[in-house]
């Protein structure tokens, strides 16, 4: 499985089918307090779902709006963590 479509997977599993919503769009809020799915408590699952099961260290600064503001911007930022932890 793709990690995009595990990430994909998990946020439809654990806050879509929760909200009777559909998985938001790439470019659609994801956060609550935009319209979207995942509020605070959902926010701190997310967190420890990329740091346990996908292996990306969500640093504290990182821990912004615009980290988790849509799917394609989590995205984003998946790639690049994954990015810097190769590199090293």
């Amino acid at each position: 499985m793709s990690t995009r479509k595990q990430l994909d997977d998990f946020i439809n599993n654990e806050f879509a089918v929760n909200t009777g919503l559909p998985l938001p769009a790439g470019d659609a809020p994801l956060l609550s307090s935009s319209g979207g799915i995942v509020d605070s408590l959902g926010l701190q699952k997310l967190i420890v779902f990329l740091e346990s099961d996908m292996g990306v260290e969500v640093r504290d600064e990182d821990i912004v709006p615009e980290t988790f503001e849509t799917l394609d911007a989590l995205w984003c930022y998946v790639e690049s963590r994954t990015a810097d932890v190769e590199a090293s």
